[in-house]
């Protein structure tokens, strides 16, 4: 399988447009979200030594992992799942049973039904979900392997991306104002889901700030060490903090928080946390 990956990232774009006649920047973040966990899920799986298929592989499932959130917004005018539909679910929906896979590459390099098409379909369908569910067809597929290579991967790619957004787009990424993001505080059911070392899920969420807990909450739910060394490489998750600094009120609360990344990140990962 050799990708023309500017021919399919065109196609994407041209899906994009479809969806999009206004112009609307919410839509223009996704796209350019898309494209990143694309590079950066070839990347982990190139820091995994993985074949140059499964290379390949990631690229594509990066690249097409948010497929359903572009006819999501423009049906349902938002990205939360919990208003509308579940874009993941959507997404595979489209690229597997009616076929839009066929868009993006032949059937010469992805036959339908073949280990490759089932386990893309499923990375993509579960890559939003808080766990991965198990599939009796892939652990058939993957004896004495992994099944879930490729989720994970996305999975990571997604995570370390979003914490960019944050940073660079936090209005859009909080779905709230940069006023009321600061004048927030963190809410007690989400500090506790992240000083017990859990996820902090969509549905837990009762304040703006309570976001910088749902995506500092990825340092320790990326699943290879890889990923989480280019979370930090990227220098985001510091500068999602140095945001918090801004907030008297969350002072006191922030130096816990950092204490607690401190036990699953680096020694020198966050050197401000004292």
């Amino acid at each position: 399988m050799i990708l023309n990956k500017q021919q399919l990232i065109q196609t994407l774009h041209d899906f994009v447009l479809q969806h999009n006649p206004d112009n609307d920047t919410r839509i223009q973040i996704k796209y350019e979200h898309t494209l990143c966990v694309a590079k950066i899920a070839e990347q982990i799986a190139r820091d995994l030594n993985l074949p140059a298929q499964n290379v390949q592989l990631a690229w594509l499932g990066g690249l097409l992992h948010d497929y359903g959130r572009f006819p999501q917004i423009a049906e349902y005018n938002t990205f939360r799942d919990a208003r509308s539909i579940s874009h993941a679910e959507l997404g595979a929906d489209l690229l597997f049973k009616d076929h839009d896979i066929a868009k993006f590459i032949s059937s010469n390099d992805i036959m339908p039904g073949s280990i490759a098409a089932l386990t893309l379909e499923d990375a993509i369908r579960q890559h939003s979900s808080l766990y991965i569910a198990d599939n009796p067809v892939l652990n058939a597929l993957y004896p004495g392997q992994d099944p879930y290579w490729l989720h994970k991967i996305i999975r990571d790619a997604d995570k370390i991306d979003i914490v960019r957004l944050y940073v660079c787009h936090p209005e859009f990424s909080c779905d709230s104002t940069m006023e009321n993001i600061l004048s927030s505080q963190f809410s007690e059911q989400c500090m506790d889901l992240f000083l017990t070392g859990q996820p902090v899920t969509h549905s837990a969420l009762q304040s703006p700030i309570d976001e910088w807990l749902y995506a500092a909450a990825f340092t320790y739910c990326l699943a290879y060490d890889v990923s989480l060394h280019l979370l930090l490489d990227q220098g985001y998750i510091h500068q999602l903090f140095d945001i918090c600094k801004k907030m008297p009120q969350t002072a006191e609360t922030l130096q816990i928080i950092l204490g607690q990344l401190q036990l699953y990140l680096p020694e020198s990962a966050l050197p401000y946390c004292v």
